[in-house]
Order: structure tokens, then sequence, then C-alpha cells
């Protein structure tokens, strides 16, 4: 690895948030850091995450109220998203192109896909002996925060959780309901655009004590 003058190689640690928090660990080790902070990460498997969330969002739907609930629901009743899903992985698995299209008109990574349904977060984390911090929000509706808990117990080193109250998976301070259905949307009009000043605190906080 190759390094300023001034930075010491022996001091470096690598921050990775969501998708990255996953792949942090495997970088470690290929190029080990000093330590590793870990932001909003998934313990589990690309595979059963979207799983997950596609059970989320039924769960919304089958709960709303009014005329979009009703013409939702009716879709559903024609539509699987599960075995939509399932068909999904099936074509990807099957395939060796870097992208194929979804009902022969959406293009998918497939290659990407491929890669993190064999990729098991946990798996590596079993080897890693560096410091970790790992920190994710209970307002987090597109991981588990609680898998900020399997993250540190698999880990062989000195590691630490915390779950900050009130932060999303943006890493802003929100205070509303969430819903799966409506995401995109409450990241934009959240009006508590900063950084959650907790996580800011808790990072400084580590890096004193492991530094």
């Amino acid at each position: 690895m190759r390094t300023r003058s001034e930075v010491d190689p022996n001091r470096i640690f690598l921050l990775g948030h969501s998708e990255g928090a996953m792949i942090a660990p495997a970088v470690h080790l290929k190029r080990p850091v000093r330590g590793l902070i870990l932001i909003a990460g998934s313990g589990e498997t690309l595979e059963n995450t979207m799983y997950r969330q596609t059970r989320q969002a039924l769960n919304e739907i089958r709960t709303m109220s009014g005329f979009k609930g009703w013409i939702l629901r009716m879709i559903m009743k024609w539509i699987s998203q599960e075995k939509q899903l399932s068909k999904l992985f099936a074509k990807v698995n099957q395939s060796d192109r870097d992208v194929v299209r979804l009902q022969g008109v959406v293009p998918i990574n497939a290659k990407w896909i491929r890669e993190h349904l064999t990729y098991d977060v946990q798996d590596v984390m079993k080897t890693i002996d560096c410091p970790v911090l790992a920190i994710t929000g209970d307002r987090d509706v597109q991981v588990n925060p609680q898998d900020v808990v399997r993250l540190t117990q698999t880990a062989n080193g000195n590691a630490e959780w915390h779950i900050v109250e009130n932060m999303n998976h943006v890493l802003q301070p929100y205070f509303a309901k969430h819903s799966m259905l409506n995401l995109i949307k409450e990241y934009r009009s959240n009006p508590n655009k900063h950084t959650h000043p907790t996580l800011i605190r808790l990072i400084h906080e580590w890096l004193a004590r492991n530094c």
C-alpha cells in the first residue's frame, strides 16, 4: 500500500458505510489496516437483505389505507414480489454476463449481484483481529440495526458496537415514522441534513482510544 510521506502506514483506519461496511473487512484481509469502522452495515447476505426488505414493503402495503393501499393490494394478488426476486436470482446465477435484462427490458447488474450472493460478511469477520467499531441507527430500515451486534461478536479482535437513537441509514437525525416505500422521498425531504452528532462523537472517541 503506497501512502504519502506524512501518513503513518501503521495508523490507517478503514471506514465503510452501507455496502462499504460489508466490503471493508474483505479489503482489510488483502491490505491490513489499524482498525475498521463499519457504519450502517448489514450482517447478512445480499439475498437475505433483499428478501427482508421486500417483506417489509409488502407488510406496509397490507396495512396502507386509502385508495393507494387498495390499488397496491390488488396488484399484490397478481404479483408475488418474493417469487419475482427468486426468479431474478436464478436468472443471474444462470448467466455469466455482466448485465442481464429483467423481463427483457430492465438492465440488471448481474455481476454485482452474483458476487454478493457468494459473499457472506460473517465469514470474513471471523478472520478479523484488528479493532472494530460498528455503528447503526435505530431508524435504519435498510439494514437490521441489531446486525452491529452480530458483526462485533464474530470478530476476533477488540470490537464494540453502538445503535444510535434517531439516526437513519444516511446517518442523519430522523424522528418520523419510516417507510420502505418512500425512502428516497424521506431522505430528500428530511430537514435534518447534517450528520448525526452522536455518530461523530463515537468515532472521535474510538479513534482517540485506538490510534
